[in-house]
């Protein structure tokens, strides 16, 4: 695993310094941004915490697609940072940017579950990779094709395995009101990462998105849906999982 490891870093670092080599200079800026959901659904659609969740992330871009994000999110049965699956701290650095008619989405995030107070298994490493294919049908309707892979680590080991998303993501920007439609059909493959089982998962996202200001969106409502496409040997097999929430983008 360190083996594994060294390797996404080095691969990591060599792209890092490859995007603030480049001759394409760009301004960096801040993004904020926070929501509250129902529960909390990871993108693997399996539900860690049957309660309301916070969760806000601050995401810096340097300039030539750089950027890096620290994510956090909090349970609100008890303001204790620290106290159940609700509980985590992310970290993301990676670099995003356009390829000919296609975009990435390259990077490695470090997840700091529960207890967050320390840095040790349950946490995970996870490099990933996403590459789209942004079109714009008409003025106001874009669509997206894509496909993402993600390799989560567990520190302690065990449990290491695939996550791998093809799907296609659409927004549909009203020219009556400041509102898009942002919507996302996803396709899932679990390998049996973290020790979950192993399938095919189907995920939906709907958002509303408001633009409230020149560097104020709202978020609402937000619905993300997932339910099983083959047989799971986890909670995923039950039924389908719907969380929904609003949120808050600034700038």
């Amino acid at each position: 695993m360190r083996r594994l490891i060294l390797v996404c870093l080095l691969l990591l670092s060599w792209l890092l310094v490859a995007g603030l080599l480049s001759s394409r200079a760009e301004e960096p800026f801040f993004t904020y941004s926070a929501r509250v959901w129902s529960q909390y659904m990871l993108d693997s659609g399996l539900v860690t915490h049957r309660g309301a969740v916070f969760q806000d992330d601050f995401r810096f871009s340097v300039g030539r697609g750089v950027y890096a994000t620290l994510r956090h999110s909090l349970g609100l049965d008890s303001m204790d940072l620290s106290s159940d699956t609700g509980d985590e701290i992310g970290v993301t650095v990676g670099r995003a940017g356009k390829s000919g008619a296609f975009a990435f989405d390259l990077g490695l995030s470090y997840l700091n579950l529960n207890e967050v107070s320390s840095l040790r298994a349950p946490d995970v490493l996870q490099p990933f990779l996403g590459v789209s294919y942004p079109v714009a049908i008409e003025k106001g309707l874009r669509v997206a094709p894509y496909v993402r892979l993600e390799t989560p680590i567990p520190l302690g080991g065990a449990g290491k395995g695939v996550y791998a998303f093809v799907g296609i993501q659409t927004e549909f920007e009203s020219r009556v009101l400041p509102l898009t439609i942002s919507q996302k059909m996803t396709v899932l493959y679990d390998s049996g990462a973290l020790g979950a089982g192993s399938g095919l998962v189907g995920q939906y996202h709907l958002g509303a998105i408001w633009r409230l200001t020149k560097k104020i969106t709202l978020e609402a409502p937000i619905l993300r849906a997932s339910f099983p496409l083959t047989r799971m040997t986890d909670e995923r097999s039950r039924s389908t999982g719907v969380v929904y929430g609003v949120g808050l983008i600034v700038p």
